[in-house]
């Protein structure tokens, strides 16, 4: 079975880029650290790979909005399945997954904001 993409083609096609200014992004957090009685705390890595965060928000249509609720409840099982999508800082395809289910808000007449929380999956993920 061959892993979902982003859906950014077709009718009620998703927008590929975020709005400007809504990207967040965070690395991978690999690093342990223990605190030491005396002197600097120690380091090292606990993992390989991590999960890295991607927070961002795009403006869609009344049929964008239909898009993404069918893609996130039917086509991913409601967040449970992995997509791939050209990351939008990079534009590299890579694993994601939801972290939470989108937030819509109605930015005008027609016109609404989806706030999508997503994890981005280490390349060595199952």
């Amino acid at each position: 079975m061959t892993m979902p993409a982003w859906p950014d083609t077709g009718v009620g096609a998703l927008p590929t880029h975020p709005l400007l200014n809504t990207l967040h992004e965070t690395f991978p957090d690999v690093l342990l650290r223990t605190e030491m009685d005396a002197g600097p705390a120690k380091t090292r890595q606990r993992y390989t790979a991590g999960v890295a965060g991607l927070q961002c928000e795009m403006m869609l249509g009344p049929v964008q909005v239909a898009t993404l609720e069918d893609f996130y409840s039917g086509t991913l099982g409601g967040g449970v399945e992995k997509f791939t999508w050209a990351h939008p800082r990079s534009g590299d395809t890579k694993v994601f997954r939801f972290v939470k289910p989108p937030q819509i808000s109605q930015a005008s007449k027609g016109a609404f904001k989806a706030a999508l929380d997503l994890e981005i999956l280490p390349e060595t993920a199952p």
